[in-house]
């Protein structure tokens, strides 16, 4: 279950990378049931690292968005 739950969070921090190549946003709030387990905001966040500490390009072209958990039912409100 681990390696699954490794691999959804990358999986996650890519398409994270994606979106700020493009609209460089200052914060991506992730919303869901899930969100409320703090263990998956820190391993995107640690994922996201990653991929920017393993490709020196990216790292010094991407600046990393703020990763934080929606709070309350923000994602009843869309």
């Amino acid at each position: 279950a681990g390696k699954i739950f490794r691999q959804y969070c990358l999986d996650v921090a890519v398409m994270i990378l994606n979106l700020q190549t493009v609209i460089n946003g200052e914060k991506v709030v992730i919303g869901g049931g899930i969100s409320a387990q703090e263990i998956l905001i820190e391993e995107i966040r640690r994922q996201f690292g990653e991929i920017l500490q393993d490709n020196p390009i990216l790292g010094q072209q991407v600046i990393p968005p703020e990763i934080v958990a929606a709070k309350n039912d923000t994602n009843l409100y869309g």
